[in-house]
């Protein structure tokens, strides 16, 4: 086999959820950790299976529909610990503060990729197969309309910073500091390679 064969089996199985995140992702886009956590196959990523959490972490608090903004949304991620009980959205999966932070675009559009490829909006997410139109309470609980913010500082102005609308999978930006202007959908882990062919301006 030559190297390039190798390398284009290795990236199928990692697109496809074959590889590399166990025997249970085989086939699967996400799978349900049973814990308050969900994790992408495709990228290795576990999110909240709450995407619109309102426990207070980091001693930080959002308003009644959980918007912050994104100062406070930054501590608040920062701070999600996996020592809950299973009465809250609070994880059970035994992480700590600092494990758990804002996502950046590119991921927060990597779940979105596949989704928007089929045709898929309100909200534009998979079911755990990857092949079927996701709702709310089907892999994710709690997904809101509105904008989650991501890490990515806007570079023509540092006073604002990029969100993703999950309804509709757009881009927008936003004052930093502008009360109550996005959610917050933390992420733990990270991965080193391509999320195939998503590309974010």
């Amino acid at each position: 086999m030559s190297i390039r064969l190798i390398l284009a089996v290795i990236m199928f199985l990692l697109m496809s959820g074959g590889l590399g995140y166990g025997a249970d992702c085989i086939g699967k886009r996400y799978q349900d950790n049973g814990n308050g956590t969900v994790l992408d196959c495709r990228t290795g990523l576990v999110w909240l299976k709450d995407a619109n959490c309102k426990v207070i972490f980091g001693e930080v608090s959002k308003n009644d529909e959980g918007f912050i903004d994104w100062f406070g949304a930054k501590k608040w991620a920062a701070g999600v610990s996996g020592f809950g009980d299973g009465t809250t959205c609070q994880p059970q999966d035994g992480s700590s503060p600092g494990d758990w932070r804002l996502p950046t675009k590119t991921e927060l559009m990597a779940m979105l990729e596949s989704a928007k490829m089929q045709g898929f909006t309100n909200p534009v997410l998979t079911d755990a197969t990857g092949k079927a139109q996701g709702t709310d309470g089907n892999v994710f609980s709690n997904i809101h309309t509105d904008g989650y913010w991501t890490s990515n500082t806007d570079p023509t102005d540092t006073t604002r910073a990029w969100y993703v609308v999950v309804v509709n999978g757009s881009l927008g930006v936003s004052g930093k500091s502008f009360l109550n202007s996005g959610l917050v959908w933390p992420v733990r882990g990270g991965q080193t390679g391509s999320f195939g062919s998503v590309f974010v301006k």
